[in-house]
C-alpha cells in the first residue's frame, strides 16, 4: 500500500514546530568558520604584526646583548695591553746595566723570560699583541722603545689614555681616529 502526503501539509507542520537551535543553520552559513568575525576569530592565529613585533624585539635584544660583548671584550683587551706594556717596561729596566738600554732587545726579554705569557711568541720568535701586529722592543744607551704595530685607532686611543697616566714614558704617538697605527712608546 502506497502513501501519499501532500507536500504543503508537510511545510505547515514544520512551521509549527521549531527547530533546536543548533539546527538553525542557514545553507551559505554551513561552511562558514567558527566565531567568524568576533574578537575570538581574531585572536586564533598568529598575525603578521605580531611575528614582526617580536622579532623586532629579539634582533634589539641580540644587538644589546652582541654590543654589551663588544664593549667589554674591548675595554678587557685594552686592559690586557696595558698590563702586557707594563711588563715589557719593568722588563727592560731589569735588563738595564752599566751600558743602558743598549742590550735590551725583544730576543733579550724573551730569553729572560721578561714576556708575559699571554702574548704570542712570548718565549721565542715574533712577538705579537691582541690586534694580531708586532710588538718590538729595542734599547739604545738612554732609553729603549716598544713598538706595537698596526694597532686600531678604536683601541689605541684608550690604550695611550691608560698608559700616559702611568708617567712611564717620554714620549708617545698620536692615536689617529680612523685607521691602524704603529704605537710607538719611549721609556727611560
Amino acid at each position: 500500500m502506497t502513501t501519499y502526503v501532500n507536500p504543503s501539509s508537510i511545510n505547515h507542520h514544520l512551521a509549527e514546530c521549531e527547530p533546536a537551535p543548533e539546527h538553525d543553520v542557514k545553507v551559505a552559513d554551513q561552511h562558514a568558520l567558527p566565531h567568524a568575525g568576533t574578537p575570538l576569530a581574531r585572536q586564533a592565529g598568529a598575525s603578521v604584526d605580531n611575528f614582526l613585533a617580536w622579532m623586532l624585539l629579539a634582533v634589539v635584544v641580540a644587538a644589546a646583548i652582541f654590543g654589551a660583548y663588544y664593549v667589554l671584550n674591548k675595554d678587557t683587551e685594552n686592559n690586557q695591553e696595558a698590563q702586557n706594556i707594563a711588563q715589557l717596561v719593568k722588563g727592560a729596566k731589569l735588563l738595564r746595566d752599566m751600558n743602558g738600554y743598549g742590550n735590551v732587545t725583544t730576543a733579550a726579554l724573551q730569553a729572560a723570560g721578561a714576556i708575559p705569557s699571554n702574548m704570542i711568541g712570548a718565549t721565542t720568535g715574533t712577538l705579537y699583541h691582541s690586534w694580531n701586529g708586532e710588538v718590538t722592543v729595542v734599547g739604545t744607551a738612554t732609553q729603549f722603545v716598544i713598538t706595537y704595530r698596526a694597532v686600531p685607532s678604536s683601541n689605541c686611543i684608550p690604550l695611550r689614555a691608560n698608559l700616559s697616566r702611568t708617567a712611564q714614558f717620554v714620549s708617545m704617538t698620536n692615536c689617529p681616529t680612523t685607521g691602524n697605527v704603529d704605537l710607538v712608546l719611549t721609556a727611560r
